[in-house]
């Protein structure tokens, strides 16, 4: 089953290297990492986290 792994570069909490590992981990996984968001859910990054996701989901539809 395809994963959209969805990261922020500056995650004080978890670093990008962890979500670089999962997705070498995940069979059918595609990481996006996004410039300069944290840890947190901010609205700020909205825009980006949509298209990776609307993208994620043409790609794989169907």
């Amino acid at each position: 089953m395809p994963v959209l792994i969805v990261h922020g570069s500056d995650d004080p909490i978890f670093p990008a290297a962890h979500a670089q590992w999962a997705a070498t981990v995940l069979r059918d996984a595609d990481l996006r990492v996004i410039d300069t968001m944290g840890h947190a859910l901010d609205p700020a990054f909205f825009r980006e986290i949509a298209d990776a996701l609307s993208g994620f989901c043409l790609r794989h539809a169907g």
